[in-house]
């Protein structure tokens, strides 16, 4: 990876982390504003339960065609023109709208039976409540199938901030929406409030996109480009699936811990969802486009290059972050989320599942990377043979351990799926790719390790040094967590900078070139 490259790629991933940060960082307040208005309880169980019937049921469609779609556009715009990437838009467009309404329908249809499936430890009353609360949000699958398709023409036109921004505006909706009926604890109207959301959404994005392609109404819609994105996509769709069908089990498994389990179950997991969207889909998001084109191009030693570099960043940035959130858990839950309605017995329980997440992020992180690695090459068969293979492991590992553990066992069956796909999926692309040899970074991940394990000690020293802040309420439990953050931070980037890390090197020349640009500018 030449410095230019790397400097962009940086650059990039900077300022998608940043948006990211703003639209979680809504997100979080439109989660603490349904805790606190809310709480956690059966209407709330079934509002989440609701909330997440399409991501459960039918992303793994969306992100599917929306992967298949972007590789191709790429190519066809690197290898033909960007006229031809337009007309094969058009079409996937069109395409993926009729399989999106046709899956809608049938959500609404079938929502009865699907909810007890889902659910079957909800009661009777609960269930209803559900069933009803499903079928509003079935409404939003047709949303949110063609926000992906918005998304991946923006991605591929590497304009990747205005994605961001649709996230935003659909969390401004929500939180709107609670402060004005919040009183009422009607979970009916937040439904209608998260669909109307979604449609805001997706008005934005359709409004950027469309300013960057030209759409033209498709003559022939099942021509050879579209079969071959529709052939592409069939295995990240069986992929994709089998990791929702994990997540239908840990639903199934939650429900059955008792009442608030689910509510705690979807807190953690937003909590780990913004790891995931903040640090690895930024990074995941960024380089996608760029493997595609080096693929398209033919430039096998670029790929790698890219490849094996972002792995690394991954790990250098995620390493730190699960350390923090492994010890800090408690605090972390009771910072964002315990007021109002959320008591202390819901922190305890959403701060367990948290716990465990957080062993697991840097293999999702790595996962994450190859997965698309492999996307980019228009090989979506082996991750979905490694995804069928680890999921089997997630789903009889968390029925195991959630026996013994609740809901802490459903985390951690999570976190060792994550590392059975990482391994699994490096092995296969060294297989696939010679010149993708993991231990070329050996000197890296030494490094890592190091400042790892100083960062653990550090970290440890400053949770009992400072444990009295915790009865000091939010404020004595914020402070230590931000010095957790500082210093343990400071311990780990320190050592990294002590070993020579080639990473953290890349990333200081940069800043260095960039804060010398900025004086330049300011002193004109």
């Amino acid at each position: 990876m030449s410095n230019k490259t790397a400097g962009n790629l940086l650059k990039a991933t900077i300022g998608v982390s940043l948006f990211t940060i703003a639209s979680k960082v809504f997100g979080f307040i439109r989660e603490a504003l349904v805790a606190a208005y809310y709480g956690s309880n059966s209407a709330t169980d079934a509002y989440f339960l609701a909330q997440n019937m399409p991501k459960m049921l039918f992303p793994a469609m969306c992100n599917s065609l929306s992967a298949a779609f972007l590789s191709i556009y790429v190519s066809k715009s690197v290898q033909e023109s960007d006229l031809e990437g337009d007309k094969f838009a058009s079409k996937a467009l069109t395409v993926s709208g009729m399989i999106a309404i046709l899956l809608s329908v049938i959500g609404i249809i079938f929502a009865q039976w699907i909810v007890p499936v889902f659910a079957p430890g909800f009661d009777a009353e609960t269930a209803l409540i559900a069933t009803k609360l499903t079928k509003i949000v079935m409404l939003s699958f047709i949303l949110l199938m063609s926000q992906c398709m918005f998304a991946a023409i923006l991605n591929a036109r590497k304009l990747f901030v205005r994605v961001q921004l649709g996230s935003i505006l659909l969390n401004v909706v929500i939180i709107a929406s609670i402060f004005m009926f919040g009183d009422r604890k009607d979970v009916a109207i937040l439904t209608w409030a998260t669909v109307i959301g979604h449609t805001c959404q997706n008005i934005l994005l359709f409004i950027f996109a469309r300013k960057r392609f030209k759409f033209s109404m498709p003559k022939n819609l099942f021509d050879s480009d579209v079969k071959r994105m529709l052939r592409l996509a069939v295995p990240i769709l069986l992929g994709n699936s089998v990791y929702q069908i994990n997540n239908i089990v840990d639903k199934n498994l939650a429900s059955n811990l008792g009442e608030g389990a689910v509510s705690a179950l979807s807190y953690s997991g937003t909590l780990n969802l913004l790891v995931v969207a903040v640090f690895i889909t930024s990074l995941t998001t960024v380089l996608y486009p760029t493997l595609t084109r080096n693929a398209a191009e033919g430039n096998t030693d670029e790929y790698s290059s890219n490849l094996l570099n972002s792995i690394s960043m991954i790990g250098i940035v995620i390493i730190p972050i699960s350390i923090i959130t492994f010890i800090f858990s408690d605090d972390i839950v009771r910072i964002v989320y315990e007021r109002g309605e959320f008591d202390p017995e819901a922190t305890r329980l959403t701060s367990a599942a948290l716990k465990y997440y957080a062993l697991g992020f840097v293999f999702t992180g790595v996962r994450e990377m190859m997965i698309k690695g492999f996307y980019a090459r228009e090989n979506s068969k082996t991750p979905m043979i490694n995804g069928i293979i680890a999921v089997g492991v997630n789903i009889v590992a968390s029925v195991i351990l959630s026996r013994y553990m609740g809901i802490a066992g459903i985390a951690l069956g999570t976190a060792i799926s994550g590392l059975l796909a990482a391994v699994l999926l490096l092995i296969s692309m060294r297989r696939d790719l010679e010149s993708v040899r993991i231990s070329d970074k050996k000197k890296s991940l030494l490094s890592m390790l190091a400042a790892g394990i100083v960062c653990t000690g550090v970290l440890i020293g400053v949770d009992k040094l400072l444990i009295s802040f915790s009865d000091m309420g939010t404020l004595g439990t914020l402070l230590r967590f931000v010095a957790a953050i500082v210093v343990g931070g400071g311990a780990y980037v320190a050592v990294l900078m002590l070993t020579k890390c080639e990473e953290v090197t890349m990333i200081a020349k940069y800043a260095k070139k960039m804060l010398s640009k900025f004086k330049g500018k300011k002193a004109e």
